[in-house]
C-alpha cells in the first residue's frame, strides 16, 4: 500500500478512539479486556485505548489480573452492575474493582452507563455507591 502507514489523524485533534469489548452474548469481535487490550497494543498508536466496563467483565467472567494487565491500554470506565443495574445493586465486586485500579495508578475518566432511564433518586444513589466504592487518593 501506498502510503502506509497513514498519518494519525486523532492526534492533531486531541481525540482518543477508545475500543469497547462486549460480551460474547452481543457481538463476536472483542468479547474481552483482554482482547481490547492486545489490539489497542498492536495498534500501536497513543490515542488509540480501550474502555473497561464492569458489565461486560462481569459477565464474561474476566479476572481482575486482567484489568489489571491492561490498565495502561484503559483511556475510560463504563461502570454498571451485573443484569445491567445500577452499580452497587448487582453482584460485581466493585471494591476489588477500584482496588485494582487504584493500585495501578488509573486516573482516566469513569462514567455511570445505565442502559435505561434512570430516576434523579437512582442516579444520586449510583453516584454515591461509586464514590464510596473508590479508594482516596
Amino acid at each position: 500500500m501506498t502510503g502506509w502507514p497513514k498519518p494519525d489523524a486523532l492526534e492533531p485533534v486531541g481525540a482518543t478512539l477508545a475500543l469497547e469489548a462486549q460480551n460474547a452474548k452481543e457481538t463476536n469481535l472483542l468479547t474481552t479486556l483482554s482482547d481490547a487490550a492486545a489490539l489497542s497494543l498492536a495498534i500501536n498508536r497513543p490515542n488509540v485505548r480501550v474502555v473497561a466496563d464492569t458489565y461486560h467483565l462481569h459477565e464474561a467472567r474476566e479476572a481482575f489480573d486482567v484489568v489489571a494487565a491492561s490498565v495502561s491500554e484503559i483511556a475510560h470506565v463504563h461502570v454498571s452492575d451485573s443484569d445491567r443495574q445500577l452499580p452497587g445493586e448487582g453482584d460485581y465486586d466493585f471494591a476489588t474493582f477500584f482496588e485494582t485500579l487504584a493500585s495501578h495508578h488509573y486516573r482516566q475518566g469513569l462514567s455511570i452507563e445505565m442502559m435505561r432511564e434512570v430516576t434523579d433518586d437512582e442516579m444520586l444513589r449510583a453516584l454515591a455507591f461509586v464514590r464510596d466504592a473508590v479508594p482516596p487518593g
